[in-house]
């Protein structure tokens, strides 16, 4: 009676193991492969981030490619095109992004959010950041404060015709910022007219 019980016993818990095995057996590369990519290009509501987006693209697979310049082209899904552009940069040989593509933002917070990831990677060089600055549109006046801003830091040649429009803002901190810049640059008109536009005003009571 007690082999029998024992038999018994070995026969359910090799079934249960079996079970457990199948359960948690590895699966199919592929499969796998289709249910991430699947989870990685998913909107998620509220136009929230897709951590499994964030992930793909730190693979900086070359494969990911024809994806991601998909995604770069889908301007109904604002937040996931941003992403992808700055994969794009990650598989870049030259470390770098085509000005083209982010002329495909048309959303400026986006936009604004893509190019100081960009440079904040050091996946914008001078010659495309120069190439930006050339744009008559599409860009906020933050944004030349910034990309100019980058290519004094990084000790690079731009032309002051980048601030036009700006050192004429109404927005004070964006005029005087713009100044402070083209005083770098040996012209310190700018400068001394803000300053002087200052000391006029009336004071406050």
């Amino acid at each position: 009676m007690m082999i029998r019980a024992a038999a018994v016993v070995l026969s359910l818990l090799g079934a249960s193991a079996a079970t457990a095995q199948d359960r948690y057996s590895r699966p199919d590369p592929f499969d796998a492969s289709v249910r991430a990519l699947r989870e990685a290009t998913r909107l998620p509501p509220g136009g929230a981030r897709n951590p499994s987006m964030l992930a793909l693209i730190e693979l900086r697979d070359p494969e990911l490619r024809p994806l991601l310049q998909d995604l770069a082209q889908r301007k109904d899904r604002p937040v996931m095109q941003a992403d992808a552009i700055v994969g794009l940069g990650l598989l870049d040989p030259a470390g770098t992004v085509d000005p083209f593509i982010l002329r495909q933002i048309e959303v400026d917070g986006f936009r604004s959010e893509v190019l100081k990831t960009l440079i904040g990677r050091n996946l914008l060089k001078a010659p495309e950041i120069n190439q930006i600055l050339l744009w008559p549109d599409r860009l906020k006046p933050d944004d030349r404060l910034f990309l100019v801003a980058t290519l004094v830091r990084q000790k690079q040649p731009w032309q002051p015709s980048a601030l036009d429009g700006v050192r004429d803002s109404e927005v004070t901190e964006l005029k005087a910022l713009a100044a402070l810049l083209l005083l770098q640059n040996d012209d310190p008109a700018p400068w001394e007219e803000f300053v002087a536009s200052i000391a006029s005003m009336p004071p406050r009571d």
